[in-house]
């Protein structure tokens, strides 16, 4: 499942060189067994094995940013179609945390195009909804009205994928995926690993960088609540330290 700046076009062409297996689909950022025009565009396959990734909350956001930064990316389209897009014109960490000001907050979850805004936008933030929507099959029939602790039991009884590798180091974890989870799929582990270190890794974004420390407090209290989907299952030692961080000013 192809979730918005995760390395999930890496990890696609890494399995696609090593395993037997032909890829089944792989459309960008498609939902499984959700309709386009009436039509299933991309069906759920029972006997399929899916993979997802996963980025830590803060990283996948200024991604995305900078992602827009080089007008680039469908939220960078849907805000400047709404009149929006001076929010692109500062390469800064103040540039930075002026949008996800605005991307956090519920009231503009209508600017943010597609689905978002049919899901718990007071609890659920736009990274935990793309990433529940392409875990599960026909996702908006199961989460659109729901709050979020209902969404999250949703997603634990209804997710597809099989297995989830995380974007922090993610060449380690595919070669400690290819020695455990993997293994039983792949021939020869000692090729995978060599197809591993000579392929490219895609460079942090160039330009500014921003650390979390940096970011106001009130800023900073809002992601990890609106986040908390993504840090309580995935990033949990991340969100305790971000808890301190918060709590010691």
């Amino acid at each position: 499942m192809d979730v918005h700046k995760t390395g999930s076009g890496f990890v696609s062409k890494f399995l696609s060189a090593i395993m037997p297996e032909r890829e089944v689909s792989r459309r960008k950022h498609a939902r499984i067994g959700e309709r386009v025009n009436g039509e299933v565009v991309t069906p759920f396959k029972p006997d399929a094995t899916y993979f997802i990734t996963a980025r830590n909350p803060f990283s996948q956001y200024l991604s995305l940013y900078k992602f827009g930064l080089a007008k680039r990316g469908s939220l960078y389209t849907t805000l400047q179609k709404r009149d929006k897009a001076d929010l692109y014109s500062d390469a800064s960490a103040d540039g930075f945390f002026e949008w996800l000001d605005l991307v956090l907050d519920p009231k503009n979850s209508h600017l943010l195009g597609g689905k978002y805004k049919l899901t718990d936008v007071e609890s659920i933030g736009l990274m935990s909804f793309r990433f529940i929507a392409l875990s599960m099959s026909d996702p908006l029939a199961k989460i659109k009205g729901k709050k979020y602790s209902e969404v999250s039991d949703i997603f634990h009884e209804n997710r597809i994928w099989s297995f989830m590798i995380r974007q922090e180091g993610l060449t380690d974890n595919l070669k400690k995926a290819v020695d455990n989870e993997l293994a039983p799929w792949i021939a020869d582990r000692e090729y995978a690993k060599s197809v591993l270190d000579e392929m490219p890794v895609d460079k942090p974004g160039l330009g500014f960088k921003v650390k979390e420390s940096e970011a106001p407090r009130d800023l900073l209290r809002r992601l990890i609540d609106k986040e908390d989907f993504l840090y309580r299952n995935f990033y949990n030692e991340k969100k305790l330290a971000l808890e301190k961080m918060v709590r010691s000013v």
